[in-house]
């Protein structure tokens, strides 16, 4: 959201942190806190490409897994995500959420990249 000027990147922002508050992160885990593609650049697999670049990275220290929450209705979000090995762990409605940013709430997702 931030090539939508100061609006979008606080929106971006508020919407950061009504997700991610709950999130307790594991020791033997990265954390992707936020991952987006401006729409012009959306379908030639940079999301895809981010993804295997931060998993690299958790390998690299030593991580089993990859963290990330998104949003219920973010459906694009959503596929690439099972499409890159991430499982639904759980659903967390939020009403603060959807009164803030429309968004019914968010799905926290993980993808095992090695057996602890």
């Amino acid at each position: 959201q931030l090539h939508n000027g100061i609006f979008g990147a606080l929106r971006s922002f508020i919407l950061m942190v009504l997700i991610d508050i709950d999130h307790q992160s594991r020791v033997d885990e990265v954390y992707i806190e936020m991952l987006g593609v401006a729409p012009a650049w959306r379908g030639q697999g940079i999301g895809s490409k981010l993804i295997t670049y931060a998993e690299q990275i958790a390998k690299t220290e030593g991580a089993n897994q990859l963290a990330l929450n998104v949003v219920c209705d973010n459906q694009a979000a959503l596929k690439l995500y099972k499409k890159s090995g991430f499982t639904a762990q759980r659903t967390h409605p939020s009403r603060v959420l959807q009164w803030i940013t429309g968004h019914s709430g968010y799905q926290a997702m993980v993808k095992v990249i090695r057996e602890a």
